[in-house]
């Protein structure tokens, strides 16, 4: 495994003289963009695999755009700099995304294939329609946990399988299996398939306007706004510091359990 560093005069990933060293990138190799301001274009079609993609505050340029999308099969995305970044992974490959660009307006879209371990620290950050099954999402925040991401999870049949979040604010229209919540806001707009299973909050705040079935909710000292729309909650746990939203005509709670109550 080497580390290809590009220093492109065009915007072919294939041509040796972009690459320092004159040699182009290969499989078990990790693609710095480091320099310059020279945009990727990968209209070429797929790229074959390559092991990484890292991305410093020294490039400043562009890779990919709206439906030219730089497409390849890598293991590991380190995005740490403020270049737009529009990547679709190929094969189920991508292990791990780290995403902590230096500006929250920095865009970022994701997309493709199955990506295990996705954690979004700061930027502009589209999950978009072509993704598929995310196993972790993590979603945190470096300076504030307000503003320093924003995230729309666009909808598709795809699970995210676990969600920990703990800043942001997230636009959620497809499922999220289990929800771990310490910070941040949750969105999830009216008539999307923005469904949650199982919301374990300790912190922050969700705005659940879709209709799907809530299994199991269990609040402390966070804010759960149960919406505008009719929808089942299973089991609602209440601790210390809960604040459930609720509408006795739209919402019903099967099982409710307001332990703050407990002495």
């Amino acid at each position: 495994m080497a580390n290809k560093v590009w220093n492109g005069s065009t915007g072919n990933l294939t041509t040796a003289g972009n690459w320092v060293g004159g040699v182009v990138l290969g499989a078990g190799d990790v693609a710095i963009f480091n320099r310059g301001s020279q945009d990727v274009d990968p209209s070429l079609g797929n790229i074959a695999a390559f092991d990484g993609l890292e991305i410093q505050p020294g490039y400043t340029g562009t890779i990919g755009g709206t439906g030219n999308k730089m497409t390849s099969s890598v293991a590991l995305i380190r995005h740490v700099g403020n270049a737009e970044l529009w990547f679709d992974d190929a094969a189920g490959t991508t292990v791990d995304v780290y995403i902590r660009a230096t500006d929250r307006n920095v865009v970022i879209n994701l997309g493709g294939d199955t990506m295990t371990n996705v954690t979004l620290m700061r930027g502009n950050i589209t999950l978009d329609g072509s993704m598929g099954v995310i196993a972790l999402l993590k979603v945190g925040f470096v300076d504030s946990r307000e503003q320093d991401v924003m995230l729309n999870v666009v909808t598709n049949g795809n699970a995210i399988t676990v969600g920990k979040i703990s800043g942001g604010v997230v636009t959620l229209n497809k499922e999220l299996i289990t929800t771990y919540m310490s910070g941040g806001l949750v969105n999830v707009p009216v008539g999307t398939s923005g469904d949650m299973g199982t919301i374990d909050m300790s912190g922050g705040v969700i705005r659940h306007n879709t209709s799907a079935t809530i299994d199991l909710a269990t609040v402390e000292n966070a804010t759960l706004d149960l919406g505008m729309e009719a929808k089942t909650v299973t089991k609602l746990i209440e601790l210390a510091g809960a604040n459930v939203i609720d509408n006795d005509v739209l919402h019903t709670i099967s099982a409710r359990h307001n332990l703050a109550e407990v002495d």
